[in-house]
């Protein structure tokens, strides 16, 4: 690589490690880094040499460690695609502090996978590898995982189901769908890993949803720490700029499908702003700014750099990856909330915002819908 161009890779590393530190430490309006009940992946991507690598695990054992205290963790996955149709599912079980893993690839599981998935270390319990070739899931698509039932055993066998009195003691349709006041948590992680000659890893964050144990599918509302309301406006970082070969992906992740085309504003670098059309008809979106109307006038200004700003058609989730150098540089970047989140606010019962609560999300508080002071209404 010649001096001038490695000079600008290091300029735009340099910048891109500042706003990255700034959009994960001040980061405004949702929650990351929380273990939940339900978590999205929000996006995966399979290629030849390309796969998705979702890690979990149970935090159960907290600070005492595995096998101990808690019981074992019924975890359902469901896999989707990218609007929504659901691919398949299935359950899987986590001791106390287990550590899981899901992976989704182009090829069928090789040799030494099936080895450790079905030999002596016998992973097939809280482990799975799919492919596009061999399973038939689709090259892209979302993951959804949640905890369906707790169990008396502590050893990855899932037995003995924790009850009482008045039966389980969780109860998904209850304390996942009504009130998110189960206890039993997975912390997890997510990550594109390319193994080809633009061979590179990167993150996917896994924001906190209400994900119904019953089919997988995803809602909004008080206690869906990680996701954006609907009609908040949000923006994302993008970088266009051709010497180190900058290009850019947005992600957007939306509840429901079909929301077409919406309104967008590009605000270049030097506070230049002009107006485009994003297309966002499905649950899991990809923009390409380099592709928008009017990204060439910001070009020729020869501002690369800029945010994409627009109002949220739907609960949802959005960040940005950016490469630079053919790929070997890959950059995350999470998108920023500059709305009130009622799902956060309205998780405890008290309305600190503009909004009523009764207005953002499932019911948390005690009370008919719609009474004062309570919180209900989104049922998606």
């Amino acid at each position: 690589m010649d001096r001038k161009k490695f000079g600008a890779v290091l300029v735009a590393l340099v910048t891109g490690m500042v706003l990255s530190a700034g959009s994960a430490l001040a980061q405004s309006g949702y929650l990351m880094g929380d273990p939940a009940t339900g978590k999205l992946i929000p996006f995966y991507r399979t290629g030849p040499t390309l796969a998705t690598l979702i890690g979990f695990t149970s935090t159960e054992g907290d600070i005492d460690g595995p096998n101990v205290g808690e019981g074992d963790l019924d975890v359902h996955v469901t896999i989707f695609s990218k609007r929504s149709v659901e691919i398949l599912d299935f359950d899987l079980c986590l001791s106390p502090s287990d550590f899981g893993f899901l992976v989704l690839q182009h090829n069928p599981a090789t040799a030494a996978q099936n080895e450790e998935l079905f030999g002596p270390l016998k992973r097939f319990h809280k482990a799975r590898i799919f492919s596009v070739t061999g399973d038939g899931i689709p090259a892209e698509g979302y993951v959804t995982l949640v905890i369906q039932a707790e169990f008396n055993s502590e050893n990855g066998t899932c037995n003995g189901l924790e009850t009482d009195e008045d039966g389980p003691i969780f109860s998904p349709t209850v304390d996942v769908l009504t009130n998110h006041t189960n206890e039993d948590h997975l912390a997890t992680w997510a990550i594109l890993a390319e193994v080809g000659s633009g061979f590179y890893a990167t993150e996917i964050p896994t924001p906190t949803a209400i994900i119904n144990p019953a089919n997988g599918k995803v809602s909004g509302g008080p206690g869906a720490y990680g996701l954006i309301p609907k009609n908040n406006t949000v923006l994302a970082r993008f970088d266009v700029n051709p010497d180190p070969d900058s290009q850019t992906e947005i992600f957007v992740w939306l509840n429901h499908n079909n929301n077409g085309s919406l309104t967008a504003f590009l605000d270049c670098e030097d506070e230049f702003r002009i107006s485009t059309t994003i297309p966002l008809p499905d649950e899991v979106n990809t923009i390409d700014p380099d592709t928008l109307a009017g990204i060439g006038q910001c070009k020729n200004l020869k501002q690369y750099r800029g945010n994409l700003l627009f109002d949220m058609p739907d609960t949802g989730f959005l960040w940005s990856q950016i490469t630079q150098v053919t790929a070997h540089f890959r950059q995350n970047y999470l998108g920023y909330n500059l709305g009130d989140n009622d799902f956060i606010d309205c998780a405890d019962g008290v309305n600190d915002f503009v909004n009523k609560c009764e207005n953002s999300g499932l019911a948390l508080c005690s009370g008919p819908a719609g009474a004062a002071g309570t919180c209900a209404g989104e049922n998606d």
